[in-house]
C-alpha cells in the first residue's frame, strides 16, 4: 500500500537544498563585484526596478517548492543583518554559502584535477554536530584574527577609499559621504534618504541613535521615508521585557493614561514612545485595541502620536540615553518585600504612578531598523546650544573607562562596547538626501550610497582592512599555518580557504565577463590575479588588474559574511530530515 507523507528524507533534502542554493547564487553572482550587471525587478502596478542589490534581488527571488522556498527565505534572515551591519556583503555570504556547502554535501573538491582522489577528499568521519561546532570554532578563530588586523580611521582620504569601494567607484557620491565626515567628525550618524529632486544635501540633528526600529508599521506616519515621528513624546525604557502580568501592567496604565482617556474625553493625546528590549505575545491584550484605533484614526487622516520600539539589544547605551532624557527606567523585581519597599520610597513605579517615569526629547523618529532621539533633555544646557555639565559628565567618564579598558589590555568584545556607548554618545546626526534626474537613477545613487555610508559607519566604529573578502582569506591561510590546527579541524579550514579562492575567482573574473564555477575554471588570466592576491595579501584593483593598497572596507564586513556562511552551512550539515506542511508539497512514498 502506498503511504504519502510530509517528511522528506536527508538524501532528497540535501539535492533540494543544494539546488535551492545554486540557484540563488546564479542569479546573485550576476551582480557581484564593480562591474556586476544590474537586475531588472517588476512589480504589479508599480515600475521596474533596476539595482545590483544582492539583498534586495534576494527578496525578489521565489520558488514553487516549500525546502527551496525555506532555504531562500532563511538566508534573507541571516543577510538582513549583514545589510543592517554593514550594508554590503549580502552576495558574498550567499556565494561563499553555496560554494562551502557544496563541498560538505558531495565531499569533493573541484579544483583538483585527479577524478579518483575527488570523491573522498572531504571525507568527513564525525557526527554532524561535531562537524558543526568545528565550524564554529573556526569562525570564531578567524573572526579573532581579522579583528587584531583593523586599522582605525585617520584621515578623510581613508574615510574616502572606503566609500569608493561600496560605490562602484563612484568618486562623486565617495567625496559626498567623506565630506560629511570631514565637517561633523567620525562619530557622525548618516541616515540615507531620498531626495525628491536631482540635488543631493544634508540635515543636521543633535542626539542619539538606537539600531532598532518601530514594532509594527501601523506607527508609521511619514509614508514617504516609511518613519514613524512623534514630536514632544514621553518617553518609556523599559529595563526588562514585557512580559510579566505587572510589566504588561504598567503598559496599558501608560496606555490608558495617555492615549484612551483623553481620546474618550475628547482631550489632547499625550506624544508616546515606548522603549523595550522585548515584548511577549501576551501583550497583545493591551496592543490590539491600540492597533485597531490607531488603523481607524490614519483612515479619517488622523495619526496618533504613539510608537513602539522593541527588539533592543544595546542595553547600556539604552540606559545611557534614558539619562540624557532624565528618565527613571521601569525593571523587573525577583524580590517583591524590596519592591515594595521602594514603591514606598518612590523609587519604583506603581500603576498610578507610571506615567511619571518617563523622558523628554525634542522628537523621536523611528525606522524599520534605527530609531533616532533628537535633542534629549539633559543634553545641552537650557536655552541655549552648549552642551550641558551632565551631559559632558557622563561622557568623559565614559571616555575615561574606554582608556583604562585600552590600558588594561581588556578584551575586544569589552573595549568595542565601551567604543560603541562613546560612539552613540558623541554622535550628531546628519539626514543625507540623495537626488537623481530620474527616479530609476535616484533609486540606484541611493542603494550605493546607503551601502556606502553603513560601510564607512561600521569602518569608523570598528577598524578598516582589506576589501574584496581578502581579509577572510588572509586569516584562514593564519588559522592553516597555526601547528595547532590538526585533523579534522585543518581539514575544514582548508575547505573553507578552497571556497575562498572560488570566491574570489568569480569576483575578479566578472571585470573580464567571466563567471567561473571555481577556480580551476577560471581563465589562466584571473588565477593570476587569484595567486597574487594570495601571495601578496593585497587586493586586486579591477580597473588596473594589479594589486592595490586603496582597496579598503569595513573590518566587520568580513567577520558579518563569515558568521553568515558558519551559521547556514552548520544548519544545512546538521540538518536531516524536513517536515513540509502537508503531503501534498512534496510526495514521498513510503
Amino acid at each position: 500500500m502506498e503511504v504519502f507523507s510530509n517528511i522528506v528524507p536527508q538524501k532528497d533534502l540535501r539535492e533540494q537544498s543544494m539546488k535551492a542554493l545554486e540557484i540563488i547564487a546564479e542569479s546573485l553572482v550576476t551582480s557581484f563585484g564593480p562591474y556586476g550587471s544590474a537586475t531588472q525587478i517588476k512589480k504589479e502596478n508599480v515600475l521596474p526596478k533596476f539595482t545590483k542589490d544582492g539583498h534586495t534581488i534576494l527578496k525578489h527571488i521565489f520558488f514553487n517548492g516549500i525546502i527551496e522556498m525555506s532555504i531562500r527565505e532563511v538566508l534573507e534572515d541571516l543577510t538582513t543583518h549583514v545589510v543592517k551591519e554593514v550594508g554590503d556583503g549580502t552576495t558574498s555570504a550567499i556565494l561563499l554559502s553555496q560554494l562551502a556547502y557544496k563541498r560538505f554535501a558531495t565531499g569533493q573538491e573541484p579544483n583538483l584535477s585527479d577524478d579518483a582522489y575527488k570523491a573522498s577528499v572531504y571525507n568527513f568521519k564525525m557526527p554532524p554536530a561535531e562537524i558543526e561546532y568545528m565550524i564554529n570554532r573556526l569562525v570564531k578563530d578567524v573572526s579573532n584574527r581579522i579583528l587584531s588586523h583593523a586599522k582605525q580611521i585617520e584621515t578623510y582620504e581613508d574615510i574616502k577609499k572606503i566609500a569608493l569601494i561600496s560605490t562602484n567607484n563612484n568618486e562623486e557620491m565617495a567625496e559626498l559621504i567623506a565630506d560629511v565626515y570631514m565637517q561633523n567628525g567620525q562619530d557622525v550618524y548618516i541616515d540615507v534618504k531620498r531626495s525628491n529632486d536631482s540635488k543631493d544635501y544634508v540635515k543636521i540633528f543633535d542626539g542619539m541613535t538606537l539600531n532598532s526600529g518601530y514594532s509594527d508599521k501601523v506607527y508609521v506616519t511619514n509614508e514617504a521615508e516609511s518613519t514613524a515621528e512623534v514630536n514632544h513624546p514621553r518617553i518609556y525604557f523599559f529595563e526588562d521585557p514585557i512580559d510579566t502580568p505587572e510589566m504588561i501592567g504598567f503598559l496599558s496604565a501608560i496606555l490608558y493614561h495617555n492615549i484612551f482617556e483623553p481620546l474618550k474625553a475628547r482631550t489632547k493625546l499625550i506624544p508616546t514612545v515606548i522603549l523595550c528590549p522585548k515584548v511577549s505575545a501576551d501583550v497583545a491584550t493591551v496592543m490590539d485595541p491600540l492597533t485597531k484605533t490607531m488603523i481607524n484614526a490614519k483612515a479619517s487622516g488622523i495619526n496618533i502620536p504613539f510608537c513602539l520600539v522593541s527588539d533592543i539589544h544595546q542595553a547600556e547605551i539604552m540606559m545611557d540615553l534614558a539619562n540624557l532624557c532624565d528618565a527613571k527606567t521601569i525593571r523587573k523585581y525577583r524580590n517583591l518585600e524590596q519592591q515594595v519597599k521602594d514603591q514606598e520610597n518612590g523609587d519604583a513605579p506603581t500603576e498610578e504612578t507610571i506615567q511619571e517615569w518617563c523622558g523628554y526629547a525634542d522628537a523621536v523618529v523611528a525606522g524599520y531598523n534605527k530609531t533616532k532621539v533628537i535633542n534629549p533633555k539633559n543634553m545641552y544646557k537650557e536655552g541655549t546650544t552648549e552642551f550641558s555639565d551632565f551631559y559632558k559628565s557622563i561622557l568623559n567618564n565614559l571616555e575615561m573607562q574606554l582608556a583604562q579598558a585600552k590600558q588594561d589590555g581588556k578584551d575586544m568584545s569589552g573595549i568595542g562596547n565601551l567604543r560603541r556607548r562613546v560612539h552613540s554618545m558623541k554622535a550628531n546626526m546628519v539626514d543625507l538626501y540623495i537626488g537623481g534626474a530620474t527616479p530609476e537613477e535616484r533609486d540606484n545613487r541611493f542603494d550605493a550610497a546607503e551601502d556606502a555610508v553603513l560601510n564607512c559607519m561600521s569602518a569608523a566604529e570598528h577598524g578598516y582592512g582589506w576589501g574584496a573578502n581578502v581579509q577572510g582569506i588572509l586569516a584562514i591561510k593564519e588559522v592553516l599555518s597555526d601547528e595547532n590546527t590538526t585533523g579534522d579541524y585543518k581539514t575544514i579550514a582548508q575547505l573553507f580557504y578552497n571556497s575562498y579562492l572560488d570566491l574570489i575567482s568569480k569576483l575578479y573574473g566578472s571585470s573580464l565577463n567571466e563567471l567561473p564555477e571555481c577556480m580551476a575554471q577560471a581563465s589562466d588570466e584571473v588565477k593570476a590575479m587569484v595567486e597574487e592576491t594570495n601571495s601578496k595579501g593585497i587586493p586586486v584593483n579591477l580597473r588596473t588588474k594589479q594589486t592595490d593598497s586603496l582597496v579598503l572596507s569595513s573590518i566587520r564586513s568580513d567577520i558579518t559574511v563569515l558568521e553568515i556562511v558558519g551559521k547556514v552551512v552548520g544548519m544545512l550539515v546538521t540538518t536531516k530530515q524536513f517536515l513540509c506542511q502537508t503531503p501534498a508539497h512534496n510526495i514521498y512514498i513510503k
